[in-house]
């Protein structure tokens, strides 16, 4: 959480005096540590006192834990609060700080996310990231706004601590909080103070992805003017996680704490001294609370139904729908294509030999045909091969149109089947499968390409959907992660869909499906036949000449 420390402390000076730009001295006079370290530090307390109260008995599903964290959070934001009076504090949370009976105020305000930094650091799992942070934050900004953009923040740091890449930190903050539509030195001139979640978390993120180091990405956050404490402290945190702290500007840093401050950072770094693994070695529990079983088993089921279907759709594409266009392309231009390129070929065959035949002449040496014409088949093997392919192409093309279309009755059933049998056995859904059953999927596969509706008959009557694990403290971790794994296939699915459907048969769709287009297309080819034949008969007589 140093790093929103920092970011907090050399946006201090800024925060009412914007900077636009990245050239400042990082600290300076008028730099202080303001609410949103002070808060920070609260946070980082009030975890580090829960679990000193006592761990969980069962991991993972322990419900008094999160009231625990939830009145300790409340107990150390006001008691550490109200020794700082003046460091800043918004007017509602003032208020809040000094109530004797404070309630969550239905807040968006970014104050949701500078405090929050501590979570991404002990979170074991995205299933504790969202849970802690909407247990730390709700206390005060319970809106949904609010808690958006305080698990943004620790998604990116939680993401940024195991290893993500930018690309996918950014892919994941835009599919799931932020549009990140921006560039930072494209809103630089218009930016104005913004104190909402909304309007700040994503701006603070997006200077953490343009960054190059962690110094860069504070100054590239105060750079964009605003709310530059805070931006710059939501910025450090996840750059901390990402590039690490250098020592000099840690040292600065602390230097603004006070002792009171000071002990408190001194404890977490000892509870927390890497990768959040505590001092004694041991994780900390990933703590949710038990009714959200149902919830997260839910969300589970629910993504291998979608990519079930997104499996289908793919095959579909694969395996019919390509095929079809392909088989309608090849019947209509594909002889034609062929010719021609057939004709290309023998075009360049014969000027490579009128070349091989002058070298000979040149050097006063005999022409042996024969010999040209080995050393010809295999500098255009490759073009042959093509050729060959082509012919395999036609002939497949010939297959596919000769055999028993499917009725529309029959397709769906054979698409139902598909489907049902890709939920059950699809390896990717399932990397557990025994071997039997992944080569009962591959024959499910054959069968769904042939169209074969009584062989998925036979497979679909052998398989069950393998069951969702039960209810038990245990497996939250484990459909935590089942669901990290399958958002990300359902994603790669995705992207194979879209690369489908921008390469060759596919983009031909368009062509086959228009007579017009079609006819336009014989014709230009049709012509240019005519051109290469007459290009052909050109070299023909050159050889012919040269070899007299």
């Amino acid at each position: 959480m140093i790093g929103a420390i920092i970011g907090d402390i050399v946006g201090s000076r800024f925060e009412f005096n914007n900077h636009r730009s990245k050239e400042f001295d990082l600290f300076g006079e008028g730099c202080f540590a303001t609410d949103d370290s002070i808060m920070t530090l609260a946070v980082a307390k009030a975890i580090m006192e829960a679990m000193k109260v006592g761990k969980p008995s069962n991991r993972g599903c322990d419900r008094d834990f999160h009231v625990r964290l939830s009145d300790l959070t409340v107990k150390y934001m006001q008691e550490i609060g109200r020794k700082y009076p003046n460091c800043g504090f918004g007017g509602m949370f003032y208020k809040w700080v000094f109530s004797n009976d404070p309630k969550p105020y239905n807040s968006f305000g970014n104050g949701a996310a500078m405090r929050v930094s501590p979570v991404g650091f002990v979170a074991q799992s995205e299933w504790d990231v969202e849970h802690l942070t909407k247990t730390v934050t709700a206390v005060t900004h319970d809106h949904d706004e609010g808690i958006k953009g305080a698990t943004a923040t620790v998604v990116a740091i939680y993401m940024a601590r195991n290893g993500a890449r930018k690309s996918e930190i950014r892919e994941r903050i835009t599919h799931d909080y932020y549009p990140l539509d921006f560039k930072i030195d494209d809103i630089r001139a218009t930016y104005r103070f913004n104190e909402t979640c909304q309007g700040t978390v994503p701006q603070a993120i997006e200077c953490f992805l343009e960054s190059t180091t962690f110094e860069d990405s504070i100054r590239t956050a105060i750079s964009l003017g605003g709310d530059s404490d805070t931006i710059a402290a939501i910025t450090g945190a996840i750059a901390e996680a990402y590039y690490g702290v250098p020592e000099d500007i840690k040292k600065k840093a602390l230097a603004y704490l006070d002792e009171e401050l000071r002990a408190i950072y001194n404890e977490w770094t000892a509870f927390v001294p890497t990768g959040g693994e505590q001092h004694d070695g041991s994780q900390i529990s990933v703590v949710v609370p038990f009714q959200d079983f149902e919830k997260l088993k839910d969300s589970v089921e629910k993504l291998r139904t979608e990519l079930s279907m997104l499996v289908l759709e793919r095959d579909e594409l694969l395996y019919v729908e390509c095929k079809n266009i392909e088989m309608a392309y090849m019947l209509s231009i594909g002889g034609l294509e062929y010719k021609a390129y057939e004709i290309e070929c023998a075009i360049l065959r014969l000027k490579r030999k009128a070349e091989l035949i002058q070298a000979k002449k040149n050097r006063q040496e005999k022409v042996v045909l024969f010999k040209i014409e080995e050393l010809l088949d295999i500098e255009f093997a490759k073009y042959q091969a093509k050729l060959n392919e082509q012919v395999d192409k036609m002939n497949a093309a010939l297959e596919r149109s000769n055999s028993q279309p499917l009725s529309e009755e029959e397709t769906r059933e054979l698409k139902k089947l598909y489907r049902a049998i890709v939920k059950s056995l699809h390896p990717d859904i399932h990397p557990d499968l025994s071997e039997a059953k992944i080569q009962l999927f591959y024959n499910a596969m054959t069968a769904y390409e042939n169209g074969d509706v009584n062989g998925l008959r036979i497979i679909s009557a052998m398989v069950t959907e393998p069951a969702l694990l039960e209810e038990k403290p245990d497996v939250i971790p484990q459909l935590m992660k089942e669901k990290e794994r399958l958002s990300k296939l359902l994603q790669s699915v995705k992207d194979r869909i879209a690369e489908i459907k921008s390469e060759y048969p596919y983009t031909m769709k368009s062509l086959v499906q228009s007579s017009e287009k079609t006819e336009a297309r014989k014709a230009e080819l049709e012509a240019s036949i005519k051109q290469l034949n007459e290009t052909l008969a050109a070299y023909t007589a050159k050889i012919e000449e040269m070899l007299r």
